[in-house]
């Protein structure tokens, strides 16, 4: 018996109330029991009976599946399932189809037999009901569900990628680094190069070896060239020796020669015109 013919109003039984009654066939397929129990609705009396069908709602079948007791187990086996496992397969989708087709307000049935039928299959070929609210994740699950394989191979892919750019990534910074310390040790080389190198022409000239001396110098970087490289290219070579203490001695007591700078920096000596007396 649907709401409207157990309000005994003027409204026409119509589809909506065949709806309803194969609503209620396939909750007691689904749950194993009718959405009321008549033991229950015997005892009420008429009158109740017929307000607890316009006015009250039935549990949802995965509800109803939970709380048959003894008969429960004999209702899992005919679905070749346990009663948890029932349970958790009717909850949702099939939860929501048939609450919809025993709806108490008939407009919110569905419309045709072709109607509930299709929801049916919607639900068998894993799309989105009719019954259930439309929104994205529950569409988005649904979509998932339907495309396992695809979404798990596009998944991968992705996964591949990502970790192809992590890796790529990962390669680049290491090699940056690596030119970065290659340069770092190569300023380093260039710096002591550069400092052995005014140190060798530094002694050269204390040796009198201006020409070894020029040849140090430049080969000095040029990046590198400050006022050390300078104040070493200004220097006199000397002589070593007492001949070259003599000569300095000569040299500030009574001057004959003069000095004129190099090409290359160095300071040569040259013979000066003798003093006139």
């Amino acid at each position: 018996m649907s709401p409207e013919q157990a309000e005994g109003s003027a409204l026409e039984v119509d589809t909506t109330t065949d709806i309803y009654s194969l609503g209620v066939i396939l909750y007691e397929l689904l749950a194993g029991a009718l959405p009321f129990d008549p033991a229950t609705l015997r005892q009420a009396g008429y009158l109740e009976m017929h307000r607890i069908i316009r006015e009250e709602d039935p549990p949802k079948p995965s509800a109803r599946a939970r709380t048959l007791g003894a008969t429960a187990g004999d209702v899992a086996k005919r679905h070749q399932s346990t009663i948890g496992a029932l349970a958790k397969q009717l909850s949702g989708d099939l939860d929501a189809i048939v609450l919809k087709a025993i709806e108490k307000d008939r407009t919110r049935r569905y419309a045709s037999a072709s109607e509930f039928a299709a929801d049916i299959d919607r639900y068998l070929t894993g799309q989105a009901v009719v019954a259930r609210p439309a929104s994205v994740v529950y569409r988005s699950r649904k979509f998932l569900h339907r495309h396992r394989v695809g979404v798990a191979a596009a998944a991968l892919v992705m996964v591949v990628l990502v970790l192809g750019v992590v890796v790529s990534t990962a390669l680049f910074l290491q090699a940056e680094a690596a030119r970065r310390e290659a340069d770092r040790q190569r300023g380093v080389a260039e710096r002591r190069g550069y400092s052995a190198s005014i140190s060798a022409a530094d002694l050269l000239l204390r040796a009198n070896q201006p020409a070894e001396a020029r040849k140090r110098l430049n080969a000095a970087p040029a990046g590198l060239r400050g006022w050390e490289w300078e104040s070493t290219c200004t220097r006199k070579p000397t002589r070593a020796g007492r001949r070259s203490e003599v000569g300095e001695a000569r040299s500030t007591a009574c001057p004959t020669r003069r000095t004129v700078r190099g090409c290359s920096g160095l300071l040569r000596t040259a013979p000066s015109a003798a003093p006139s007396e």
